[in-house]
């Protein structure tokens, strides 16, 4: 323990109360309309507290289901000690929790303060406390090991002098870090507009100029079609590829045409729909949070046996160049390219497109599917859904801009060129971020080891 320092259990210090769920299958116990003012707090809240206070949620009581939960006063501190351990934020006004947050009211303000037991309980080592009492779904506490425990602190005049430090401190981080933030989004939507510029055919003007006898894209698409007609060896009458379906008029030089991705892709293939059988090791199996715009994030991975590998790439064996889309759920709407070499095959939730490549590189059409463009028709199709998804019969017909394969050679060395110094100017900014995260550990450390 610090010099000069004691520790008490936290139960000695802080009523400890626990909120609850009223039954969710009694609507009358909640408030959908959210006109009662009875504020009913999730672990999620907290995360939205600003500046570190909480006052609204996304969900409300009625006062029947007021009455039968426990109020928690205005001032009071909260923490989630459940699945995701602490969470910490003060209550901005009367309200109430679920069964995952503890209210801590302290018993003696004048022998700890509750800002300081707020910083104190962000150096916590909650992970260690919980290493025995792992769940399902993660780690998580009781109230009576809540009590058990340990806080140390210093005298009331020096919890003061250790909290206005840290107050400046982290007020100081907060800035920096939202600098951060904004510079990282900054830089993200320079290359999106980028990307809008080369699907345009805005940074291929001068090349335009420079060949004006290069075949024109329609004239390339229609004989492709006519081949693929040609070449079709299945039974019954031939059904040719769908043209895209568009909203509004695309404005497009005019050796360029707008293409489906039915037109232009030689295999669409959906996912397998169900959940793959996952393995310690085996075969890359992809997720959508591996998906980022334009390539694969593969610093989070998992896997399968060969024998659900086999199983997965019944329909079309993946192989690199194909094209991955996310069509569902919260990562959704986002194109990457497999690259060379790479063996895997699809979880849930995507697509996968195999390209004419006399029609559309692999890059350029990936390109187009991030676009502001296509990104706009997703948020059409989608727009109010509580579960967005798209539907494939949309995808296949969406509207892609396309020039003439030499002129999307052009536009893939701009863009790789602009992505690489966009990825540069990233990773410094995520340094940053990250340098801003580990300092503030090392200043709480310092604060509860007495070197403040």
């Amino acid at each position: 323990m610090t010099r000069n320092w004691q520790t008490k259990r936290l139960g000695e210090l802080c009523e400890i109360e626990l909120g609850k769920t009223p039954a969710r299958s009694n609507k009358a116990f909640w408030d959908e309309k959210r006109k009662t003012g009875n504020v009913w707090l999730s672990i999620a809240d907290l995360l939205n507290a600003e500046d570190n206070v909480v006052v609204d949620s996304k969900e409300y009581l009625s006062d029947k289901g007021a009455a039968i939960s426990k109020i928690v006063s205005e001032g009071t501190l909260l923490v989630s000690f459940k699945l995701t351990l602490g969470r910490l934020a003060f209550a901005g006004r009367d309200l109430f929790t679920n069964e995952a947050i503890a209210a801590l009211k302290i018993f003696n303000e004048r022998e700890l303060s509750k800002e300081f037991l707020f910083y104190f309980l962000h150096f916590f080592d909650w992970r260690k406390a919980a290493e025995n009492d792992v769940k399902l779904k993660g780690m998580t506490l009781n109230k009576a090991k809540l009590k058990e425990m340990p806080v140390s602190f210093p005298a009331l005049v020096d919890q003061k002098r250790i909290v206005g430090i840290l107050d400046d401190a982290f007020d100081s981080i907060a800035t920096a870090k939202a600098n951060g933030d904004k510079n990282l989004q900054n830089a993200r939507e320079l290359f999106g507009s980028y990307l809008d510029f080369a699907t345009a055919g805005c940074l291929t003007k001068e090349w335009r100029r420079d060949h004006e006898n290069v075949e024109h894209a329609s004239a390339v698409l229609a004989r492709r079609l006519a081949e693929r007609h040609t070449q079709f060896g299945g039974k019954g009458k031939y059904k040719g590829p769908d043209a895209p379906i568009t909203v509004k008029s695309v404005d497009l030089p005019k050796s360029w045409i707008l293409a489906s991705p039915e037109q232009i892709a030689i295999h669409i293939v959906d996912c397998p729909h169900s959940t793959p059988r996952w393995a310690k090791s085996g075969v890359l199996c992809l997720r959508t949070t591996n998906f980022k715009p334009g390539f694969l994030d593969l610093e989070s991975v998992q896997f399968v046996s060969e024998q659900t590998y086999n199983e997965r790439i019944t329909r079309l064996e993946p192989k690199g160049g194909d094209v991955l889309y996310s069509r569902e759920g919260g990562i959704m709407g986002i194109a990457c390219m497999i690259p060379e070499h790479m063996k895997m095959c699809l979880g849930q939730r995507m697509m996968l497109f195999r390209l004419d490549t006399k029609l559309a590189l692999p890059e350029y059409f990936t390109a187009v599917m991030n676009s502001t463009l296509i990104l706009s028709e997703v948020r059409r199709l989608t727009n109010g859904a509580a579960s967005p998804h798209l539907n494939i019969c949309d995808i296949r017909r969406f509207p892609i801009p396309l020039p003439p394969i030499a002129e999307q050679h052009q536009i893939v060395v701009k863009l790789n060129a602009n992505s690489a110094d966009i990825q540069h100017l990233e990773s410094i900014y995520q340094q940053k971020l990250v340098s801003l995260g580990e300092l503030k550990k090392a200043i709480l450390r310092r604060a509860f080891t007495g070197e403040l």
